[in-house]
Protein backbone atom coordinates (compact mmCIF):
# COMPACT_ATOMS: atom_id res chain seq x y z
CA UNK A 1 0.00 0.00 0.00
CA UNK A 2 1.34 3.37 -0.89
CA UNK A 3 2.05 5.98 1.72
CA UNK A 4 -0.74 8.21 0.41
CA UNK A 5 -3.29 5.37 0.51
CA UNK A 6 -2.19 4.44 4.04
CA UNK A 7 -2.51 8.03 5.20
CA UNK A 8 -5.95 8.27 3.59
CA UNK A 9 -7.10 5.04 5.29
CA UNK A 10 -5.80 6.26 8.64
CA UNK A 11 -7.52 9.62 8.17
CA UNK A 12 -10.82 7.96 7.33
CA UNK A 13 -10.55 5.68 10.37
CA UNK A 14 -9.86 8.64 12.63
CA UNK A 15 -12.82 10.53 11.17
CA UNK A 16 -15.09 7.57 11.90
CA UNK A 17 -14.23 7.56 15.61
CA UNK A 18 -15.85 10.88 16.44
CA UNK A 19 -18.92 9.93 14.37
CA UNK A 20 -19.27 6.71 16.35
CA UNK A 21 -18.91 8.66 19.57
CA UNK A 22 -21.56 11.12 18.41
CA UNK A 23 -23.92 8.25 17.54
CA UNK A 24 -23.41 6.70 20.97
CA UNK A 25 -23.87 10.06 22.63
CA UNK A 26 -27.07 10.54 20.65
CA UNK A 27 -28.36 7.13 21.82
CA UNK A 28 -27.48 8.02 25.40
CA UNK A 29 -29.22 11.38 25.07
CA UNK A 30 -32.34 9.68 23.68
CA UNK A 31 -32.35 7.21 26.56
CA UNK A 32 -31.93 9.99 29.12
CA UNK A 33 -34.81 11.98 27.59
CA UNK A 34 -37.10 8.93 27.50
CA UNK A 35 -36.25 7.80 31.03
CA UNK A 36 -36.63 11.31 32.47
CA UNK A 37 -39.94 11.84 30.66
CA UNK A 38 -41.29 8.49 31.89
CA UNK A 39 -40.31 9.24 35.50
CA UNK A 40 -41.71 12.77 35.38
CA UNK A 41 -44.95 11.51 33.84
CA UNK A 42 -45.32 8.82 36.52
CA UNK A 43 -44.78 11.44 39.22
CA UNK A 44 -47.39 13.76 37.69
CA UNK A 45 -49.94 10.94 37.37
CA UNK A 46 -49.32 9.83 40.96
CA UNK A 47 -49.71 13.41 42.23
CA UNK A 48 -52.98 13.61 40.32
CA UNK A 49 -54.19 10.52 42.19
CA UNK A 50 -53.17 12.05 45.52
CA UNK A 51 -55.02 15.29 44.75
CA UNK A 52 -58.08 13.38 43.54
CA UNK A 53 -58.66 11.95 46.98
CA UNK A 54 -58.30 8.35 45.85
CA UNK A 55 -58.60 5.48 48.31
CA UNK A 56 -55.87 4.73 50.86
CA UNK A 57 -54.24 1.88 48.91
CA UNK A 58 -54.07 4.02 45.77
CA UNK A 59 -52.67 6.95 47.73
CA UNK A 60 -50.05 4.74 49.39
CA UNK A 61 -48.97 3.32 46.04
CA UNK A 62 -48.95 6.76 44.41
CA UNK A 63 -46.79 8.22 47.20
CA UNK A 64 -44.38 5.29 46.97
CA UNK A 65 -44.12 5.82 43.21
CA UNK A 66 -43.48 9.55 43.71
CA UNK A 67 -40.72 8.80 46.22
CA UNK A 68 -39.09 6.12 44.03
CA UNK A 69 -39.28 8.09 40.79
CA UNK A 70 -38.12 11.35 42.39
CA UNK A 71 -35.02 9.55 43.65
CA UNK A 72 -34.60 7.89 40.25
CA UNK A 73 -34.57 11.34 38.60
CA UNK A 74 -31.88 12.58 40.97
CA UNK A 75 -29.77 9.51 40.25
CA UNK A 76 -30.43 9.76 36.49
CA UNK A 77 -29.23 13.37 36.52
CA UNK A 78 -26.01 12.27 38.21
CA UNK A 79 -25.49 9.43 35.72
CA UNK A 80 -26.23 11.77 32.82
CA UNK A 81 -23.70 14.27 34.16
CA UNK A 82 -21.11 11.47 34.24
CA UNK A 83 -21.97 10.79 30.59
CA UNK A 84 -21.64 14.54 29.81
CA UNK A 85 -25.38 14.87 29.17
CA UNK A 86 -28.10 17.03 30.67
CA UNK A 87 -31.48 15.73 31.77
CA UNK A 88 -34.21 17.98 30.43
CA UNK A 89 -36.47 19.28 33.17
CA UNK A 90 -40.08 18.57 32.30
CA UNK A 91 -39.41 19.55 28.70
CA UNK A 92 -42.33 19.30 26.29
CA UNK A 93 -43.90 16.22 27.80
CA UNK A 94 -47.23 15.14 26.39
CA UNK A 95 -50.35 15.39 28.57
CA UNK A 96 -50.75 12.84 31.29
CA UNK A 97 -51.59 9.41 29.85
CA UNK A 98 -54.15 9.00 32.63
CA UNK A 99 -56.02 12.00 31.26
CA UNK A 100 -55.16 11.39 27.61
CA UNK A 101 -56.44 7.82 27.75
CA UNK A 102 -59.69 8.89 29.35
CA UNK A 103 -58.89 7.51 32.77
CA UNK A 104 -60.06 10.30 35.02
CA UNK A 105 -58.92 10.22 38.63
CA UNK A 106 -61.16 8.04 40.74
CA UNK A 107 -62.37 9.38 44.06
CA UNK A 108 -63.05 6.06 45.77
CA UNK A 109 -61.13 3.10 47.14
CA UNK A 110 -60.08 1.73 43.75
CA UNK A 111 -58.68 3.18 40.55
CA UNK A 112 -58.41 0.40 37.95
CA UNK A 113 -57.85 2.81 35.05
CA UNK A 114 -54.91 4.39 36.85
CA UNK A 115 -53.31 1.01 37.48
CA UNK A 116 -53.88 -0.14 33.88
CA UNK A 117 -51.96 2.93 32.70
CA UNK A 118 -49.24 2.42 35.33
CA UNK A 119 -48.82 -1.24 34.33
CA UNK A 120 -48.49 -0.38 30.63
CA UNK A 121 -46.04 2.42 31.41
CA UNK A 122 -43.97 0.27 33.79
CA UNK A 123 -43.70 -2.48 31.16
CA UNK A 124 -42.40 0.08 28.67
CA UNK A 125 -39.96 1.39 31.25
CA UNK A 126 -38.72 -2.14 31.98
CA UNK A 127 -38.02 -2.69 28.28
CA UNK A 128 -36.19 0.65 28.08
CA UNK A 129 -34.10 -0.14 31.18
CA UNK A 130 -33.29 -3.68 30.06
CA UNK A 131 -32.09 -2.43 26.68
CA UNK A 132 -29.91 0.24 28.27
CA UNK A 133 -28.54 -2.02 31.02
CA UNK A 134 -27.40 -4.58 28.44
CA UNK A 135 -26.36 -2.03 25.81
CA UNK A 136 -23.10 -0.38 24.92
CA UNK A 137 -23.86 3.16 26.06
CA UNK A 138 -22.32 5.12 28.87
CA UNK A 139 -21.22 2.99 31.81
CA UNK A 140 -22.91 5.39 34.23
CA UNK A 141 -26.23 5.11 32.37
CA UNK A 142 -25.96 1.32 32.10
CA UNK A 143 -25.39 1.14 35.86
CA UNK A 144 -28.32 3.46 36.56
CA UNK A 145 -30.58 1.37 34.34
CA UNK A 146 -29.47 -1.87 36.02
CA UNK A 147 -30.06 -0.32 39.46
CA UNK A 148 -33.55 0.84 38.44
CA UNK A 149 -34.67 -2.54 37.09
CA UNK A 150 -35.60 -4.03 40.50
CA UNK A 151 -37.41 -0.83 41.53
CA UNK A 152 -39.56 -0.77 38.39
CA UNK A 153 -40.13 -4.53 38.65
CA UNK A 154 -41.42 -4.01 42.21
CA UNK A 155 -43.59 -1.08 41.14
CA UNK A 156 -45.06 -3.17 38.33
CA UNK A 157 -45.81 -6.10 40.63
CA UNK A 158 -47.47 -3.78 43.15
CA UNK A 159 -49.57 -2.15 40.43
CA UNK A 160 -50.68 -5.58 39.18
CA UNK A 161 -51.78 -6.53 42.70
CA UNK A 162 -53.60 -3.21 43.08
CA UNK A 163 -55.36 -3.71 39.74
CA UNK A 164 -56.41 -7.24 40.70
CA UNK A 165 -57.84 -5.94 43.98
CA UNK A 166 -59.51 -2.99 42.26
CA UNK A 167 -61.19 -5.13 39.62
CA UNK A 168 -62.22 -7.68 42.26
CA UNK A 169 -64.23 -4.95 43.98
CA UNK A 170 -65.70 -3.56 40.77
CA UNK A 171 -66.56 -6.97 39.20
CA UNK A 172 -68.08 -9.29 41.82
Amino acid sequence: MSRAAGALALGLALCALPAAGRAQSSNDATFVRQAAAANEQAIRDARLQLRAGSGESVRTYAQSLIDDDSLALVMLRAAARDAHLVVPVDASLPPSPVVARGAAPVVNAVAPDYFRVVIADQRQMLALLQAEASGTGSAALRTWAADELPVVTRQLAQAEVQLAEATQFTHP
